[in-house]
């Protein structure tokens, strides 16, 4: 069994992600401001295959260096046949402006098949 992780910066208006990197630092994109995070929904276009899986985590970073990386609670992961997972939190997980650096971190386990992959985030923005 492998193990794979990547880290690729989610830009500061939470719809995209910048290129991967196998190291955490210089992979994160910058809040404009506070949000709550209430869900995550993630895709892979191919199942990763029996005994593998793709997890998808996202975490902050208080510099966009990411030296410190603090993972939240938003993770969720796809195993075996699945293509799909999610994330729900009623409370949301409090991002602040300060630790506001997103990244999203990928873990792929065993051997899954090759595939393409995506997330959608649902958020609310506090303020500025």
């Amino acid at each position: 069994t492998t193990s794979v992780t990547r880290y690729s910066r989610i830009e500061s208006n939470l719809t995209s992600l910048g290129s991967s990197s196998a190291a955490a630092g210089n992979t994160s994109g910058p809040l404009a401001g506070d949000v709550h995070l209430f869900a995550m929904s993630c895709g892979v276009t191919v199942a990763p295959g029996l005994g593998s899986s793709t997890a998808f985590q996202i975490g902050t970073c208080s510099t966009s260096g990411c030296a410190a990386r603090t993972e939240t609670a938003a993770t969720c992961a796809i195993g075996d046949t699945g293509t799909t997972c999610s994330y729900f939190d009623n409370t949301g997980v409090a991002i602040t402006a300060a630790n506001g650096w997103l990244q999203m971190k990928v873990v792929a386990t065993g051997t899954p098949a090759a595939a393409d992959g995506a997330c959608t985030i649902y958020y609310t923005i506090d303020g500025f």
